[in-house]
This record gives structure tokens, C-alpha cells and sequence, in this order.
């Protein structure tokens, strides 16, 4: 069991939940729930709402981190905007939840080696949320755009952006090449 929350935390922390209370997390795997719904409130904006979800793998004794939700106020103050976020999934990249709170603020991130499994091939792709379209789950759809040009041509990319940097975003200054999301 020890191996297992090691896995779980070093999962977690890597996906940007490094203070996840394992001793919680370790009571419910103790007592052999199948799935552990964990609120997350170590955000930085108190308005954010995070819960992670942890599943016993079949009838082994082994969990995972699944997916989170996360939710945030919608523009200009109206109802939260929620969506889930999930890891290892067919159909949608594993996001870190900086990536995943610039994507439901309407930023585009760039994401390099994603997999398509249709093709079986990796690529490059820049990522933004359609939120004027949702997949079964009520989830808004994440939209792929193969560079810039295109991203720019559907979007009004400098008005979204405003003067933050994209995440990857290099400078002629080495120590300046820190990235962050706003």
C-alpha cells in the first residue's frame, strides 16, 4: 500500500497538487472504497474549486488518480464554469492543472507530444475549449489547432491573451524563460 500512495503522490504533485492530504487519502484506501472524491483547496484564488478523483483499479488493490474537476467564476461574474479533466483518457490529453485553469479561463496552451490514437502517431498542437460545444458528459469540447496561423484565424489571439506569455514561450533572456499562466 505504501508503493501505491508513493505512485499516488508523485502523480498528484506532478499534475500541480503537491498538498493533498495523504493521510485522508489513506483512510479511504484503508477502509476499501472504490472511488475517492478529494476536495483540493490549496489554490492560490480561493474562488477555485477543485476535487480530485482516486479509483481502485478492477478488483486489485491498486488506485489511481482518474481525473479532476475544476471550477472556476464564469467572465464578468456570472455562474461557475466546471469542467473534468481527465488522465489517461481516449479521447482528451492529460492537462496539469496549470493548463487546465488557462483553458477554462478561454487562454489556448500549447501541448507537445500528444498521442493519436487513430494514427498512432504523437504531435504537436495548440488546445483551447469550445464552449459553445459540450461531448456527453457536459464537458466543453477541446479543440486542436495545428499551429499559430490557424489559432489566430479563429480567434482573436491578442485579445484573448492580452500581455501574458504563453506557456513555452522563449525570451532572448535565459533566466527570463520561466513559464506561468494568467
Amino acid at each position: 500500500m505504501q508503493t501505491n500512495l508513493q505512485y499516488l503522490h508523485v502523480g498528484l504533485t506532478e499534475a500541480g497538487f503537491p498538498a493533498v492530504e495523504y493521510n485522508h487519502l489513506q483512510e479511504k484506501i484503508m477502509e476499501g472504497h472504490a472511488r475517492i472524491v478529494i476536495p483540493y483547496s490549496h489554490t492560490p484564488d480561493k474562488k477555485v474549486y477543485v476535487h480530485l478523483h482516486v479509483v481502485k483499479w478492477n478488483d486489485c488493490p491498486f488506485y489511481y488518480f482518474s481525473k479532476f474537476n475544476l471550477s472556476i467564476p464564469g467572465k464578468l461574474g456570472n455562474a461557475m464554469v466546471s469542467r473534468d479533466f481527465y488522465f489517461g483518457s481516449k479521447k482528451d490529453p492529460a492537462l496539469y492543472f496549470s493548463e487546465a485553469y488557462s483553458l477554462l479561463n478561454g487562454k489556448p496552451i500549447y501541448k507537445k507530444r500528444l498521442f493519436d490514437r487513430a494514427k498512432l502517431v504523437h504531435f504537436n498542437s495548440w488546445l483551447q475549449l469550445d464552449f459553445n460545444t459540450t461531448d456527453g458528459n457536459g464537458n466543453f469540447k477541446i479543440r486542436y489547432f495545428k499551429n499559430k496561423i490557424q489559432l489566430n484565424e479563429e480567434n482573436d489571439l491578442p485579445a484573448i491573451m492580452g500581455n501574458s506569455r504563453l506557456y513555452g514561450q522563449q525570451t532572448n533572456n535565459k533566466s527570463e524563460n520561466v513559464d506561468f499562466w494568467y
